[in-house]
């Protein structure tokens, strides 16, 4: 009876841990972006498993890269750590699955302000082209527009502290 009960508690560990190495986190839920991003505000500081196309790859370093919706629209950042040293830029184009723990960043309400402010008098100063400093107003106004539709008093940025990824076919 013992060797019995020994048999199926070594045969479970074994079943449990082999399920543990094939990457699954949180569930086996693989999110796409535009999913990730509709139930971000619930999953910040849980790990996850997120799948998208690689659509850059930070040239200078590779300690970054952006992972892109299936419309194009909406892309989310993700750092290289864990067993991740760097993101080679031979990825762009290709999808990847990362495992990682999802992160927040709260701009304020102060601090977007500020960025406006700071837009202005760079044109002012012409240190800026039109064009650019229209497109950091813009992008000022999408903020504010965001925070009023969330009845928010920030607005969130998120982002992926990365532990593993593979290239998915």
């Amino acid at each position: 009876m013992y060797k019995q009960f020994l048999f199926f508690t070594i045969l479970i560990t074994c079943f449990l841990s082999c399920n543990n190495k094939s990457g699954s986190t949180a569930g086996s839920t693989v999110y796409e972006v535009e999913s990730l991003l509709s139930v971000a505000e619930q999953q910040v500081d849980k790990d996850i498993m997120i799948q998208g196309m690689v659509t850059h790859v930070c040239k200078h370093s590779g300690k970054r890269c952006f992972i892109a919706a299936e419309n194009g629209e909406e892309s989310i950042r993700i750092e290289a750590g864990g067993e991740i040293t760097a993101f080679d830029k031979n990825l762009i184009g290709s999808s990847i699955k990362v495992k990682g723990t999802l992160k927040e960043n709260r701009l304020s309400k102060e601090y977007i302000d500020n960025m406006e402010k700071d837009a202005q008098e760079k044109l002012d100063k012409e240190e800026v082209t039109s064009e650019q400093c229209e497109a950091e107003l813009s992008n000022v106004s999408e903020m504010r527009n965001w925070m009023k539709e969330h009845n928010k008093d920030h607005y969130a940025i998120y982002y992926i502290n990365g532990e593993t990824y593979e290239v998915v076919d």
